[in-house]
């Protein structure tokens, strides 16, 4: 993350939690974002675009947004940056995983924003998609 990186780290009840924001950009010339990355003990992390706000295609604004949860509720959107139970384990830095992935998530959107063609991969999205806890 560029700038300011808030951290604020706690404990509510038996799990642990860490809430991390500050900006990120896919690459020094792209749009920057505020963004929020949400950890909690024994859950896979979640990330959060807060500003600007994610946009469908002005060209197709009847199209979800490829790779996102709850990509069919305009504004609670929420990007899918791995599969879950697949790529991404406990054992992992976020730092050196969730961030990176990230970042290339919010390149293949900026891509996709200008094009209408996904490029970053993944698995298909269909319907709404359960997330998967980590073991």
């Amino acid at each position: 993350m560029q700038r300011e990186t808030r951290i604020r780290r706690g404990r509510k009840r038996t799990t642990e939690f860490l809430i991390a924001s500050g900006t990120l950009s896919a690459t020094p010339i792209t749009e920057e974002y505020e963004v929020r990355i949400e950890y909690r003990e024994r859950e896979n992390p979640k990330v959060f675009v807060d500003r600007p706000a994610l946009a469908r295609r002005v060209e197709a604004p009847d199209v979800p947004i490829p790779h996102m949860y709850e990509a069919n509720t305009p504004g609670a959107e929420r990007p899918c940056i791995f599969l879950p139970g697949t790529d991404w384990d406990s054992t992992m830095a976020i730092a050196r995983t969730i961030l990176p992935w990230f970042r290339c998530w919010l390149l293949d959107y900026e891509v996709w924003r200008a094009t209408g063609v996904w490029s970053g991969g993944g698995a298909t999205h269909s319907g709404p998609k359960a997330e998967a806890t980590s073991p």
